[in-house]
């Protein structure tokens, strides 16, 4: 486990990856556990211009709300052995390990995208985005957040059941979430943007690939900054 670790933190994507980044169309969508970035990205699919890319990852399928993940539609489910084959052949253009976990977007999946003329969306950590932005830096990176404390803990609930019997998963989840959100803070090549409402979210986020806005508006940062102050209360309170 430490050998892949290591191997993944050195990643280096190849050249001819870097190369099909900077020639693709590319939105990416990060923020918080519980953001909604799954229900926000299966909703811009609906239209015609956006492309699918399904990452690879080498956590077992989840059940969300009763709907079990499916191989190759959410994730292309691999285990520890296929995924160190892949890292060794570069075959992926960013890939990390999270939470005992390895996520990461094969070049055959942007490469699809790029080959169909579409927009690339997917969902990923803000460090991946980062990635992206170094090589392409017109890519449009997106960050999610919950409206409220309320609503976050509500989705948290229904995706983990009860926060209580689930305490340390929770803790490193928000410890996470505090992390992403001080980091994004300081890079103004992201846009917050809150996922109060999906049919406002996606239009926010549309026309954001349409040039139409170019800021984080103050009412995300507003929200930004009243999660971290509940995050930071809380972990100093355990």
């Amino acid at each position: 486990m430490m050998n892949l670790q290591s191997k993944i933190d050195g990643y280096q994507m190849s050249s001819e990856a870097a190369e099909l980044v900077r020639k693709t169309k590319l939105l990416l969508i990060a923020g918080v556990v519980g953001g909604g970035k799954n229900t926000v990205i299966n909703e811009l699919l609906k239209g015609s211009e956006y492309h699918q890319i399904v990452s690879h990852t080498t956590r077992p399928p989840r059940n969300n709300h009763g709907v079990m993940e499916m191989d190759g539609t959410d994730y292309h489910f691999v285990t520890l052995a296929e995924a160190e084959k892949l890292v060794e052949e570069k075959a992926f253009v960013e890939v990390k390990y999270v939470h005992g976990n390895v996520y990461g977007t094969s070049v055959a999946e942007l490469r699809a995208a790029h080959d169909e003329d579409m927009i690339a969306v997917t969902d990923i950590d803000i460090m991946g985005v980062v990635e992206y932005l170094d090589i392409k830096p017109d890519t449009h990176a997106i960050f999610l957040l919950p409206p409220s404390v309320e609503t976050w803990l509500a989705r948290l609930e229904r995706r983990y059941g009860s926060l209580e019997n689930h305490h340390d998963e929770i803790e490193k989840r928000l410890r996470t979430a505090y992390d992403e959100i001080k980091f994004i803070q300081q890079d103004d090549r992201f846009i917050l943007v809150v996922n109060d409402d999906l049919e406002t979210t996606v239009e926010r986020i549309e026309q954001i690939v349409a040039g139409e806005r170019d800021h984080t508006s103050e009412f995300a940062l507003a929200i930004a900054e009243h999660l971290l102050e509940y995050i930071s209360h809380r972990l100093a309170s355990n």
